[in-house]
């Protein structure tokens, strides 16, 4: 497997490294083991209310993860340029406190996984000026793995589509006498979700629209209702993950109807429909996940 503590980037129309990369075939860098990617620490809870009402959440959610990187550095050309670190200097200095560390893991079928993290701890004793031996060990705040489009490119993680709020016409013409007509519709947006972990999405929504906005998934029966006018321009971001909802950067979640529900993209189809208060609203909002896996 390969690993990049850090991205990509471009400048001058060339893509260079920011970063150090463990375990590729010209790497100075090899890794022997990698702890802590299988899955997040399971947190149980075994009381007699673990999962019932007055009680627990649930009886086993997740933490956030550690996971370690062991393995040798070697650096043949060391001492030939003073001007020029060490494989071992580049390492310690790269690898800065309070810093979250994007990380991307690469299979050997070709398939790229992503998280981020803070180094924790670094281990490396010092037995030679051209190899040695290395531990480095990283908090990830985030329980799950996610799914990345492209090495090194922290963008391609995120996963975007657009949803209409225009009134789509269709059907057939039917008798006045009929019971029950076939009415004009709402156009939906179809997230096929192929993580293992439910992810909850962002929602952007560009003004104007009238009061009330509804985001509802269709499949889990829930919406997230807003009891707020927006004005041309405004836009709006809807934080599934994070409970909050702002206008131009400022928060507007007190306007959140109390009977909303903050819902999720769960494995297979997501049916979001965007719905306003006034029919004549045409407005549109976009859509931006992550596909998730408890781990590698």
């Amino acid at each position: 497997m390969q690993v990049l503590i850090g991205k990509y980037y471009t400048q001058n129309n060339k893509r260079l490294l920011n970063g150090i990369l463990l375990g590729t075939s010209d790497s100075k860098i090899q890794l022997t083991e990698i702890d802590g990617i299988e899955s997040a620490p399971f947190r149980n809870n075994y009381g007699d209310w673990s999962g019932k009402d007055g009680g627990y959440m649930s009886a086993q959610l997740f933490s956030g993860r550690e996971i370690t990187f062991q393995g040798f550095y070697y650096d043949a050309n060391y001492g030939c340029d003073s001007n020029i670190m060490s494989v071992r200097e580049e390492i310690i200095n790269f690898l800065k406190i309070r810093t979250l560390f994007p990380i991307f893991f690469q299979t050997i079928s070709g398939v790229v996984y992503y998280t981020q993290g803070y180094v924790t701890a670094i281990s490396m004793p010092y037995t030679n000026t051209k190899y040695g031996d290395f531990q480095i060990t990283f908090y990830c705040p985030e329980t799950e793995i996610k799914l990345a489009e492209q090495f090194g490119d922290e963008d391609s993680v995120t996963k975007r589509d657009v949803i209409y709020r225009d009134i789509t016409s269709g059907g057939h013409l039917v008798p006045e006498t009929t019971p029950v007509l076939f009415e004009q519709g709402y156009a939906t947006s179809i997230v096929n979700y192929t993580g293992s972990m439910p992810c909850y999405p962002k929602l952007i929504l560009n003004g104007p629209f009238t009061s009330d906005i509804i985001l509802q998934n269709y499949n889990l029966g829930k919406n997230l209702i807003i009891k707020k006018s927006i004005s041309e321009g405004s836009v709006v971001e809807v934080d599934m993950n994070s409970r909050q909802v702002l206008e131009n950067g400022r928060s507007i979640s007190l306007y959140v109807d109390e009977n909303s529900e903050w819902w999720y993209l769960q494995p297979g189809q997501n049916k979001i429909y965007l719905m306003s208060g006034d029919d004549n609203d045409n407005i549109s909002c976009n859509i931006e996940w992550t596909v998730n896996y408890q781990g590698i």
